[in-house]
């Protein structure tokens, strides 16, 4: 739906560039709740996003809940995975500076968790 948003293309980079940033706090701060709620009726909200942006934010795992979005799943390759989408959709729309859509690249996934139990073998 976003590809074909009648949307001028500084509205729809001016959104995905907010939408960028609200997955990019989750994946950075996974441990802060206030970076995995987005209130509906904020200013930022009302002005930046189209509901094509807001369609971005629901496949990507926020939910409604009320007057929020909320994001409740463990972050995961799937939000780098999209996170990565946004930075190349940003890329193919004309107008923007090229610098700003290429100067923040999609995070590095986390490193595995080491697996429990040690060392094993024994003496």
């Amino acid at each position: 739906r976003l590809a074909l948003s009648p949307l001028p293309p500084a509205r729809q980079r001016e959104g995905l560039e907010l939408v960028r940033k609200l997955l990019t706090k989750i994946w950075e701060h996974p441990e802060e709740s206030k970076f995995r709620q987005v209130k509906r009726a904020s200013g930022a909200i009302q002005t930046k996003l189209g509901p094509e942006h807001l369609d971005v934010l629901l496949a990507v795992g926020f939910r409604a809940e009320g007057d929020l979005l909320v994001f409740r799943q463990d972050p995961d390759d799937q939000l780098v995975e999209a996170i990565a989408v946004i930075e190349s959709l940003l890329l193919t729309l004309p107008g923007g500076p090229s610098s700003a859509a290429c100067s923040s690249s999609a995070p590095a996934p986390a490193p595995a968790a080491a697996a429990p139990g040690g060392s094993g073998g024994g003496a």
